[in-house]
């Protein structure tokens, strides 16, 4: 499948952007789909499994772990879900933060799913899937605009997708 892309304009510097995108713990915060993050360390690496609970209706709530396959500061994330169904439907995050004229960030967000199972999720959810980016990408906008604005201009003009 095609990876799945979303990019939005955020009025505050990428090394804040990044800090908050790799900050875990924060993820409850802003993240619309997170309820809960776990198994986070101090200072998180490459190789080390984050477990999220999501934001769901029902009794309990769904829990996936990501393994973290790549954290190059302040421009790179990439995370692959781990999961027992993961030669069916395997699943990377992607996110990257580029700098704007004037320093503020262009943050994408990016989802690739392969797999047999890959063309099934494409042809009943890419809809839903890209709103889902959406959605997480204006999630981190507001929240860094909220904290860590760009001080004398104005506030970004929205998603570009």
């Amino acid at each position: 499948m095609r990876s799945l892309r979303t990019n939005t304009h955020i009025n505050a510097s990428p090394t804040n952007v990044f800090r908050v995108l790799a900050d875990f713990r924060s993820y409850a915060d802003w993240n619309p789909w997170l309820r809960a993050v776990a198994g986070i360390t101090e200072e998180v690496k490459v190789g080390d499994v984050i477990t999220v609970k999501l934001r769901v209706t029902g009794l309990f709530g769904i829990r996936l772990a990501y393994r973290v396959e790549r954290l190059r500061s302040p421009d790179t994330l990439l995370l692959r879900e781990v999961s027992w169904f993961e030669f069916l439907l395997g699943i990377q995050r992607e996110y990257q933060v580029l700098t704007r004229s004037g320093g503020s960030a262009i943050f994408s967000a990016g989802l690739r799913i392969n797999g047999p199972l890959a063309p099934v999720v494409k042809f009943l959810g890419s809809k839903y899937v890209r709103r889902a980016l959406k959605k997480e990408a204006a999630a981190l906008k507001k929240y860094c605009e909220a904290h860590y604005p760009l001080s004398g201009t104005a506030a970004g003009s929205g998603s570009e997708a």
